[in-house]
């Protein structure tokens, strides 16, 4: 269910608003406003330094503020190309905004940014929020999965379906592990690397994930299960003081067969919430009805709307120049795609790290 990104009642703002790129002095607001928003850390102002050391990217922060100098709203975008098409992208969550003036410049400067930069198109998030449409933008949404964690670990426990209870103490039968401590970080990482290349999907590479850890002390722990023969899975958790966020979760080969490790961690997860006093545990998108869906929602968590907003480029020299000469899926393609399916898992390894370089890198 979604509602409205405004979370201050204020008499609209008559005055003009200024919008200008953010720098490292508006930090300390840029954070506070997103802190304020209740909202997972995935827009903070940390992640134009990781996004830049990780894949040289090239990001837009936009500041909307008042006369008085007050920030109103702010929309973090970064840059990324894909089969010859560039094209912009808003962090997760990243637009938020005091009122839908905030909301309308913000839109304005990114689209007349996205023209300035040549982009094909740029996809703007509002995270649970809804924003009104300026013209030429059109609106989407996801599904995410959250669990209510206010009942406290007891009930929560109690809301749990039988067979997730079950699930959850084979895996602690079964002497599975919980640890908080990234020297486990590169072990993670090659799981989760092996289980996005099996499925063929992009995926990061190590250095990103340190970076993370690196500027985002303050957000970021990584949870790891363990068994008699060693790490089975982990999870990069995001955390603030009234939400907590699983990102970046994967379980060795037949790790979830042996010891229903995802399940476990999931539980593990939601309990550390609970204890450090966070009322809502977000467990990631997913596709309605989808495997992964009903796995959540086996928790008791309950579907809950994330909104995008889209804008693409007019016809003309600049987005035509974006446009991959020939559109579709090439032969040349198909047989890189059969390859890479039927292929040794080192080159499989090295295709996820590569897509994962490039369109929708976070």
């Amino acid at each position: 269910m979604s509602r409205p990104l405004v979370f201050e009642e204020r008499d609209p703002i008559q005055a003009p608003l200024r919008v200008r790129q953010a720098g490292a002095g508006d930090r300390d607001r840029w954070n506070a406003m997103v802190a304020k928003a209740r909202v997972p850390p995935l827009a903070c102002f940390e992640w134009q330094a990781i996004l830049e050391e990780s894949y040289g990217v090239k990001c837009l922060f936009l500041l909307a503020e008042d006369e008085t100098g007050r920030i109103r709203g702010m929309l973090p975008i970064f840059m990324s190309q894909r089969a010859r098409v560039r094209r912009g992208y808003g962090l997760r969550f990243g637009l938020t905004t005091m009122d839908a003036a905030a909301a309308t410049a913000l839109l304005e400067e990114a689209e007349r940014l996205s023209g300035a930069h040549r982009l094909s198109g740029l996809t703007v998030c509002s995270g649970y929020g809804t924003v009104e449409l300026p013209a030429r933008w059109r609106g989407d949404s996801r599904t995410t999965v959250i669990l209510d964690l206010s009942p406290g670990e007891e009930k929560v426990w109690k809301n749990l379906r039988d067979k997730t209870r079950n699930a959850v103490r084979k895996g602690a039968k079964a002497g599975l592990r919980i640890d908080w401590d990234t020297a486990h970080l590169a072990d993670f990482h090659a799981i989760y690397l092996d289980l996005m290349a099996s499925r063929q999907r992009p995926a990061h590479s190590l250095a990103f994930f340190r970076c993370i850890f690196r500027h985002l002390p303050q957000y970021a722990r990584l949870l790891t299960a363990h068994a008699a023969e060693g790490l089975v899975g982990g999870t990069i958790v995001l955390c603030t003081p009234s939400m907590h966020m699983s990102t970046f979760q994967a379980a060795a080969a037949n790790a979830n067969s042996r010891y229903n490790a995802t399940t476990f961690m999931e539980w593990e997860m939601a309990c550390s919430a609970i204890a450090a006093g966070a009322k809502r545990l977000d467990m990631g998108e997913s596709t309605l009805d989808s495997g992964t869906y009903k796995f959540k929602t086996n928790f008791g968590g309950v579907a809950e709307s994330v909104n995008y907003l889209s804008w693409a480029a007019s016809s003309g020299p600049a987005s035509r120049a974006s446009q991959p000469a020939s559109p579709g899926t090439s032969a040349r393609q198909r047989v890189a795609g059969a390859t890479l399916e039927h292929g040794p898992m080192w080159l499989r390894r090295l295709a996820a790290l590569r897509r994962g370089r490039s369109g929708r890198i976070i």
